[in-house]
């Protein structure tokens, strides 16, 4: 039950995120949603922002979930366009407001394991030891969440879907290209913590 008491707060505030900035949100507004109390609310979240940070935990799996299931990075990139088409308003009332920097973080942890969770099914990553993998997680997740916050911060616009498209294309070019050059800096034996 504690489970479902999150979502259903979860969904309060996503239907007011669909209305009106973070910043103009209280936990008055959410409970009075969805017909709890603050107390209620006080026992599964310290605030709003452990929430969203809850909400983005969870759709992320989802989305990590889509990447295993496959095992492609061009499957979870596209789940991730999809999520942010259909959540458009949400998203851009999260980042135009007073802490818009949370969205940004949550993205970018959340590309790290889409990249990371694409990465376990891939041709040859599994002979690259776990540093290698995270480094090449790391350099993707810049990437990939870089191009997601030029499209937010343009208003997530339509029009760029297929620019949005053709960049994830290259990337996942590179990224064959920069799993031969670990694989052949593994097969030097260099040490990454040192090295790199």
């Amino acid at each position: 039950m504690p489970n479902r008491t999150k979502e259903m707060l979860a969904e309060s505030l996503m239907k007011l995120l669909a209305r009106r900035t973070l910043d103009k949100i209280t936990i008055q507004d959410i409970v009075d949603d969805c017909g709890y109390n603050r107390q209620t609310f006080y026992y599964h979240f310290h605030d709003i922002y452990d929430l969203i940070d809850w909400i983005f935990a969870a759709q992320t799996q989802e989305l990590i979930e889509k990447c295993r299931a496959c095992g492609s990075l061009d499957v979870g990139v596209e789940a991730v366009i999809a999520y942010m088409r259909e959540n458009r308003r949400l998203i851009l009332n999260i980042l135009r407001s007073v802490n818009g920097e949370k969205l940004l973080d949550n993205l970018y942890r959340s590309a790290q394991s889409i990249v990371l969770s694409a990465l376990e099914n891939h041709p040859g990553v599994q002979e690259l030891s776990a540093e290698y993998r995270e480094l090449v997680a790391e350099g993707f997740k810049y990437a990939l969440a870089g191009l997601l916050i030029d499209w937010m911060r343009a208003g997530i616009p339509e029009d760029r879907v297929n620019k949005v498209r053709t960049m994830k294309a290259v990337y996942i070019g590179a990224l064959e290209y920069a799993l031969d050059t670990v694989r052949g800096l593994q097969a030097l034996n260099l040490d990454i913590k040192e090295d790199l």
